[in-house]
């Protein structure tokens, strides 16, 4: 009796002899199939089995990689490696990765983690100058503008941290907010580089301790600040310079500038009329016309406390604050002593290449 079988398809296994006439019989082929075991994991761990297309597609490509299960920790064939194999044009072959089934490649949508789809290979494109060509590339310095960044939307910024050490802390929740944003409006108006203003960085002490005190809370910001102002007012005029000049004889080279009223800090609270005139139930009436004049005010506190407004709970200093970020800065620039410090500050940030 001759038994006539069918010509085994791709990727289908050899049908021992011990079957004998059951593989004429499609339906067995089918049942034979279905009761071998399905190929392992796709890259290994707890993700989903290839789909059947897939090992379809793989056999075809590969006849050897049917034959035999995949050991677990070794790369036998390239279905076990996560890839299948799909002929060129030309007879080359190329490996493309293989997802497992309901999982998306990590770049294609899908999700970081150990999650579904984790650990399939990643879609890699390597890039290279084309035939006939070269690159010439250089390093540009931390910090500066590369060619073509500005044109594409992209932006090399700089950090910028500036310090303080205030009399107290009034005088902190004024001349904190009014350092930043200083800083930032000088930088903003130069060409040269785009600067990350950070917050102010405030002092351990305050300047009304005795010098030596006041220098180790200086050095102590200068290790973390590019410029670090010392505040003081007209009474202790003296000590900042004398600050100053001692951290100079020191050898420190962070910038060291004082920030001192002619007489009292209140006084610089007073020049803007208009952010005053927006707050409900202040009186701008007595504040003087033009905004240089507010350092003629012998003693600028009870002005303050007739300009504020009197209702609800607020204190004088929480106006400070309000002040410090919100004042037009080009209002204080017409003070004789706000503008000499912003002409040193800017000095010192061209000395430091920010401008």
């Amino acid at each position: 009796m001759v038994v006539r079988t069918r010509p085994r398809r791709a990727g289908e296994r050899p049908q021992h002899p011990s079957v004998g006439r059951h593989a004429a019989d499609p339906r067995s082929s089918r049942r034979a199939a279905r009761s071998r075991p399905r190929r392992g994991p796709v890259g290994g761990g707890d993700r989903e089995r290839a789909s059947s297309g897939s090992a379809r597609r793989v056999a075809a490509a590969d006849p050897g990689a049917g034959d035999g299960p995949e050991r677990p920790g070794v790369v036998g064939s390239s279905a076990a490696a996560g890839h299948h194999h799909q002929p060129f044009a030309r007879g080359g072959v190329r490996a493309v990765p293989v997802a497992a089934r309901g999982a998306r490649l990590h770049g294609h949508g899908g999700s970081r983690g150990s999650g579904q789809g984790a650990g399939v290979p990643r879609h890699r494109r390597e890039i290279r100058p084309r035939r006939g060509r070269t690159w010439n590339i250089r390093v540009a310095p931390a910090g500066s503008q590369v060619p073509g960044d500005r044109a594409a939307g992209r932006v090399v910024s700089r950090p910028l941290v500036p310090g303080l050490v205030a009399e107290n802390t009034t005088d902190e929740r004024f001349l904190g907010p009014v350092v930043f944003r200083q800083l930032r409006a000088l930088t903003e108006r130069g060409t040269r580089h785009v600067v990350d203003v950070a917050k102010t960085e405030i002092g351990e002490c305050w300047t009304i301790k005795d010098a030596d005190r006041v220098c180790r809370a200086v050095l102590e910001l200068a290790e973390d600040c590019h410029l670090v102002c010392v505040h003081n007012d007209h009474n202790e005029r003296g000590k900042a310079a004398k600050v100053v000049e001692v951290l100079g004889e020191r050898g420190l080279t962070t910038p060291v500038i004082p920030l001192v009223p002619v007489r009292e800090t209140e006084a610089w609270l007073l020049a803007d009329r208009e952010v005053w005139a927006g707050l409900r139930g202040s009186d701008p009436s007595h504040l003087p016309v033009r905004p240089r004049d507010v350092e003629k005010i012998h003693d600028p506190k009870p002005v303050l406390d007739a300009v504020r407004p009197r209702r609800g709970r607020r204190s004088r200093a929480d106006y400070f604050d309000y002040i410090g970020q919100n004042v037009d800065l080009d209002v204080l620039a017409q003070i004789p002593a706000y503008a000499a410090w912003v002409a040193e500050t800017e000095e010192a940030l061209k000395g430091l290449g920010f401008l």
